[in-house]
């Protein structure tokens, strides 16, 4: 396998990686074209043409299961009159609304960059966690709010033995699926997938629950303990919209994700060269399925544009490679200062003004912050001053 250098020229120093599709004889095989256009890796976009297939195939067959258990978990309600299974079949209604939308999220954030969408779809995806969780929501909502009268007037129950089979064959269905999403969604790195996996293993076990609350009305007779079952229902489901909402905010919000700087800054740590003479800056996001990664490398000073641009190039590639899933890395170089030489090991070195007395281990909270505690960027400081003078400027142009 090998990174792509895409983008116009000018861009070189970004890298995108496509995984690897197998061409039959065992030979890796890029998937990937040069385009003209917004900075992107080929047609394909970060993702391989077999991994989008695979997660295309997998939502929709979720999709076809989500309608089937719909249908199931239907007769056994309007078999039964069981407030718990129908409880569990509204969960299902809202398991065949996501799924739709989760599909088209799958087939939209796997198209590669355009003009109109230069950094890709892939945030669509964690758009769709966020709707999934409102729909849960609203799922259990409705369900807390159908369940509560019946406390007071309970419904007799009718054929649970065939109700109670029809319940057992959906949850199993679900429990398959969900378990096989969940981690095909990991290793993926795809919210869609591993959200919808959680969704139905929570679904598998929604259904155990209300199994075992008819199972204790058929020994007992006790009708309401079924009502109390569907309201229990209903508030798991109310509870796991609400944390699919959180999360799909924290990253929609580029909350930072510290396991993903730790493992770039372990990886930049394994692979750490004399020549790397400082990284600061550090950040990382996810866009669906893609990583993107950016950050501050210090380099001697005395080098030639043509040797750092080469230096960017295999940092890029082999921090692809080490983070093991598809990914944009873009790297700002910045020149050694006097400052660094103390934390320098380049030999030889023309314009050393001190001898190393050690190197600091990279770590994520290091990485993540200036290049010294006492020495701001330059660049960023010179960026934002520009900005502020532009917003200056603005505000005074709106109050003439």
């Amino acid at each position: 396998m090998r990174g792509i250098l895409s983008g116009r020229p000018g861009q070189c120093n970004r890298l995108t990686w496509n995984r690897a599709v197998s061409t039959g004889e065992g030979t890796p095989m890029v998937d990937a074209t040069s385009r003209s256009g917004p900075a992107t890796s080929g047609d394909a976009g970060s993702l391989a043409g077999a991994e989008r297939r695979l997660r295309l195939s997998t939502m929709t067959g979720v999709m076809v299961l989500a309608i089937v258990v719909l249908l199931v978990k239907t007769a056994a309600w309007w078999m039964t009159g069981s407030r718990g299974l129908l409880s569990d079949a509204i969960e299902s209604l809202a398991n065949v609304l996501t799924g739709a939308f989760a599909l088209f999220a799958a087939w939209w954030a796997a198209r590669p960059p355009d003009e109109s969408h230069p950094y890709g779809h892939g945030r669509l995806e964690d758009f769709s966690a966020g709707f999934e969780g409102l729909v849960i929501l609203l799922a259990g909502i409705g369900i807390v709010r159908e369940a509560i009268p019946h406390l007071f007037d309970p419904v007799p129950l009718a054929r649970l033995g065939a109700g109670m089979s029809l319940a057992l064959v959906a949850g199993l269905l679900n429990g398959f699926v969900g378990a096989l999403l969940l981690v095909r969604g990991r290793r993926l790195g795809t919210d869609v997938l591993a959200a919808e996996g959680v969704h139905l293993l929570s679904d598998t076990l929604t259904t155990a629950g209300v199994l075992g609350g008819l199972l204790l009305v058929r020994i007992t007779g006790v009708v309401v303990i079924d009502v109390v079952v569907a309201l229990g229902v209903g508030v798991i489901v109310l509870v796991s919209g609400l944390r699919l909402l959180s999360r799909a905010g924290r990253r929609l919000l580029d909350r930072g994700d510290e396991p993903l700087l730790e493992r770039i800054a372990a990886a930049l740590e394994r692979r750490r060269r004399a020549e790397w003479i400082e990284v600061h800056l550090l950040r990382a996001r996810r866009a669906g399925a893609v990583v993107l990664v950016d950050f501050h490398l210090t380099l001697p000073r005395f080098w030639s544009l043509e040797r750092v641009h080469d230096e960017q190039h295999e940092l890029a590639t082999e921090m692809i490679e080490a983070l093991g899933e598809p990914a944009e890395v873009l790297v700002h170089p910045d020149p050694c200062t006097a400052s660094l030489c103390a934390r320098c090991a380049v030999e030889p070195c023309p314009v050393r003004a001190e001898p190393l007395k050690g190197r600091e281990p990279w770590t994520a909270r290091r990485l993540v912050g200036w290049r010294d505690p006492d020495e701001e960027d330059a660049c960023i400081l010179a960026q934002r001053a520009a900005s502020r003078r532009v917003s200056r400027a603005r505000a005074g142009e709106r109050r003439e």
